[in-house]
């Protein structure tokens, strides 16, 4: 067996700032982390083989003596201490010192020798080859069975059998505590020569079980806290980190009564820890310990463990959450197996205020500082948690990361009915809709504050159970999305609705693209809006939404769609479609075209229950119909019949130059127009002629002493006067332009009067 000590473990920056599992050391001096090596001196520990010193340290870079290495051996081989009738066999080895029994029976065992004046130098430093030498007699092995000379055939044998895999000195190196605990713990799993068992076998009357580790207690409710999981059965196990362990591959030493005395890794080195960023259908994108990203793809031919049990892959992936666990290994017989552990979840509670610097959640202080935040199941920051939000901390098994999990799943209404009654709810009827109770919380409410006909908001965890019951609050946006694109991609009859398991990406109001699982035909909602909510196995279902039947008037000046005032957190959204393929984006409400539009361009509207604002709005290509805006730059009349019926023409826009044909006759060069789909639309007039601009910023312009507001993307361009030539500029250079006193010769267009779109500079 190949013997590597565990790398530590490095915690990556967690989100929340507070206690971590506390995990496992033996010794004050060796990293609570380094999991293996406190595995290996805590099983020679529990043999009687090697043990601290009195302050808890084990000095793992002290020297080892010659008489320190022959207790450790002769403890190993369980030979009963020598008695005093042995005689004293060296000078410098007196009866009453300590380690006169472990030298004399190591001598009377052929393992040691003493030196040509009687002397056997015990509290001289072992050298590496003189170990190796005792080890290897240990394990029956004499002269007559080695070639070559000393010292070199015995580290040749040494290394033939394995026994010093892992380690590389020089023959007259000292041996120091830590070399010689990996030596001795090697040296009890190899067989002694012509024995079909190990050394730890024979010499303790137990058996090895080659075992994976599957699970416990935390993990699996059935097992008692001594006791742990395996591929092969069920262990009683004490002093040992064996949460720490899990998916490790082990040789296990049990006594008849399934009692753990040792545990031995093995391959310890091909086993990986990942933390689930992400998973669809077979694949999960993942981290590892040191932050390194990878996508894992699961395979058929792996063996899969969930809690504690060997399950069959589709059960396995169905099980897969953000923030789970995945440990991925190869056993001693090059066969793949992973071990799928829940993250850890702390909650849930209600966020009591909208975020700020300094906030706890339930006596956990928030850290602001590389926060992983996921809300509604994109990614956020801890300034999108709001009051009311249901907040969960979920860590992964090892504790390598920590996640604040949000979500503002609400149902807004009047209470319809209590079952079976007030005093004792298990369910509340929301506008019909009947609601689990999830917690003490809401059913205490249902007793003393509210009844049939109370208008509340319902606070649901992922379950959709009611974990609180508040007054009403404003209108909910955050179960509503746009489906761009459906797919079935796998048919496990074992998904959690017994059909097809497919995936639908939506676009949320946050802004995220996000692709859930679903057991759902989600095709036919592909370009529509839908409510949507996500179970705890990370499926998602969604529900048709009322669909907008009345023209729609956006009104720029006044800031409103059909009389509504917007919201200062108003959302809004532009859905478009090519060729089958859907695509979204939050646009700002400035950037919307103002006027009064057909029925089919808004396709869904929010409104505020308490103020009637608008709080969201999702368009069908409403920003197709906004025009762009372009300088004539040069004009050629178009002529038939000697008649001019129009102009080809070459502008100079946001785009570039682009050249278009139209019927508007007598464009000139230096003529503002705007443009929709290729087409020019009208020529604009000045609402401002030759003033001279004393400020600019993003949002206004001052020319004479007035201020003008800007619209979004306005167009700015340069115009040199003499030679009439127009090119691209921008507000920085307008403001340079400004300050330079060169910009007294400013023309100002708009399409309603209101916002400016152009900005031509004239220069001599």
């Amino acid at each position: 067996m190949k013997s590597r000590l565990f790398v530590a473990l490095c915690i990556l920056s967690i989100l929340i700032a507070g206690t971590t599992a506390t995990a496992y050391a033996s010794f004050k001096d060796i990293p609570s982390s380094a999991v293996d090596e406190n595995l290996m001196l805590e099983s020679l520990s529990q043999l009687g083989i090697i043990s601290g010193f009195p302050d808890g340290t084990f000095r793992p870079n002290n020297a080892v003596t010659r008489a320190e290495f022959a207790k450790m051996v002769i403890t190993a081989l369980r030979i009963s201490p020598a008695n005093l009738s042995r005689g004293q066999l060296f000078k410098d080895v007196p009866l009453q010192m300590w380690y006169y029994n472990y030298v004399t029976e190591a001598a009377l065992n052929g393992l040691i020798s003493g030196y040509a004046d009687g002397t056997f130098k015990p509290n001289n430093p072992i050298s590496y080859q003189e170990g190796l030498a005792i080890l290897i007699r240990a394990l029956g092995y004499s002269d007559s069975d080695l070639s070559g000379i000393w010292p070199a055939n015995y580290i040749n044998k040494a290394s033939e059998l394995g026994l010093t895999d892992g380690i590389s000195l020089n023959p007259e190196n000292k041996l120091d505590r830590k070399t010689t605990a990996i030596l001795i713990n090697q040296f009890l799993l190899l067989n002694k020569k012509g024995s079909q068992s190990t050394v730890v076998e024979t010499t303790n009357n137990m058996s090895l079980k080659d075992c994976i580790i599957t699970g416990t207690s935390q993990i699996n409710s059935a097992l008692s806290q001594n006791e742990v999981e395996t591929n092969t059965g069920i262990y009683h196990i004490k002093a040992y980190p064996v949460d720490q362990i899990i998916g490790y591959e082990v040789k296990m030493l049990v006594d008849n009564s399934g009692n753990v005395k040792a545990i031995f890794p093995v391959n310890e080195s091909n086993r990986k820890v990942y933390t689930v960023d992400s998973y669809i259908s077979n694949q999960a994108d993942v981290h590892e310990v040191n932050g390194s990203k990878s996508t894992l793809t699961l395979e058929g031919y792996s063996n899969y463990y969930y809690k504690g049990q060997s399950v069959q892959m589709n059960t396995f992936i169905q099980s897969i959450k953000v923030n789970s666990t995945l440990i991925k290994n190869v056993d001693s017989q090059g066969h793949n197996y992973l071990v799928l552990l829940d993250p850890i979840v702390n909650g849930p509670y209600i966020s009591p205020s909208d975020y700020y610097a300094g906030m706890s959640i339930n006596g956990v202080k928030l850290n602001s500082a590389n926060v992983q935040v996921i809300k509604n199941g994109s990614k956020a920051t801890l300034n999108d948690i709001k009051k009311y939000d249901i907040v969960k901390f979920l860590s992964d098994f090892l504790n390598t990361q920590k996640i604040l999990y949000v979500d503002d799943y609400k149902i807004t209404g009047n209470i319809t009915a209590i079952k079976p009654g007030s005093y004792a709810a298990t369910q509340v009827l929301v506008n019909g809709v009947a609601y689990n109770i999830g917690s003490s919380t809401a059913q205490n409410k249902l007793k003393s504050l509210y009844n049939v006909g109370s208008s509340v908001t319902l606070l649901m965890d992922q379950d959709n159970n009611v974990i609180d019951i508040i007054p009403p609050v404003y209108s909910d946006v955050s179960d509503i999305a746009v489906a761009l694109k459906a797919d079935t991609e796998v048919d496990y009859s074992a998904g959690p609705a017994g059909g097809a398991i497919g995936t639908v990406t939506l676009f949320t109001p946050s802004g995220q693209q996000v692709t859930y699982k679903t057991s759902q035909d989600a095709t036919s909602f592909v370009g529509e809006v839908v409510s949507y909510k996500v179970d705890s196995n990370g499926y998602v279902t969604l529900n048709s939404v009322s669909v907008n039947t009345s023209d729609v008037t956006i009104d720029q000046l006044n800031d409103t769609i059909n009389g509504r005032d917007i919201s200062s957190d108003s959302i809004f959204i532009d859905v478009s479609e090519n060729n089958g393929v859907y695509t979204a984006k939050l646009v700002q409400f400035s950037d919307l075209p103002a006027g009064t539009f057909d029925s089919d361009v808004l396709a869904y509207e929010v409104i505020d229950s308490n103020f009637g604002d608008v709080r969201l709005a999702i368009f069908n290509d409403i920003m197709s119909l906004k025009p762009d805006f372009g300088v004539v730059i040069e004009a050629t009349p178009i002529f038939a019949n000697g008649v001019q019926t129009g102009s080809n023409i070459t502008l100079l826009s946001t785009q570039g130059t682009e050249r278009i044909s139209t019927n508007i006759l007598n464009l000139q060069v230096g003529d503002i127009v705007s443009i929709s789909n290729q087409a020019i639309q009208s020529r604009l007039k000045p609402i401002q002629k030759g003033g001279s601009a004393t400020a600019v910023d993003n949002s206004r312009i001052k020319v004479d002493d007035k201020i003008y507001n800007l619209s979004s993307g306005v167009l700015v361009v340069k115009c040199d006067s003499p030679n009439n030539e127009y090119s691209i500029s921008s507000l920085a250079e307008l403001n340079t332009l400004i300050q330079q006193g060169k910009a007294d010769d400013v023309y100002l267009y708009s399409t309603d009067g209101n916002y400016v779109n152009v900005i031509i500079v004239y220069r001599d």
